[in-house]
């Protein structure tokens, strides 16, 4: 999962539709199924590198500017949509993933972080559950 964010959202997002770059990226195999594995922590410093290149890409884009001609041209099935709207999908996108991998290792540790059953009196909704 965090290739993926690596890969198809920070890249593609931010390297390649905001700021127009050339990318190589690779199949959906090769995100979800690269061979050999590659170490964890390369995964993590992969993304840690991507999430930058995107910070340095987003303060120096103007947040209501639109793709680059080019991007348009290399991207054709990407939105036409600004920057402050790309940024809030990418939020949006690696929350969801972020929720998912909670999920994943909540099956894993049985460990709950947040869990709203213990209800002792009046609910969010004025409901006595006492």
């Amino acid at each position: 999962m965090i290739r993926h964010l690596t890969i198809d959202v920070e890249h593609f997002w931010f390297q390649g539709v905001v700021a127009g770059e050339a990318l190589d990226l690779p199949t959906d195999d090769d995100v979800w199924h690269p061979t050999p594995w590659p170490a964890r922590q390369l995964v993590v410093n992969e993304y840690q590198a991507a999430a930058a290149r995107s910070d340095d890409i987003i303060r120096a884009t103007p947040l209501d500017a639109l793709p680059s001609t080019q991007a348009l041209s290399a991207y054709p099935w990407a939105p036409r949509r600004s920057l402050l709207a790309t940024v809030l999908h990418v939020i949006t996108e690696t929350a969801a993933h972020a929720g998912h991998l909670d999920i994943a290792r909540e099956l894993i540790d049985g460990r709950q972080n947040l869990v709203l059953t213990d209800f002792t009196g009046p609910d969010a909704r004025g409901l006595d559950r006492s």
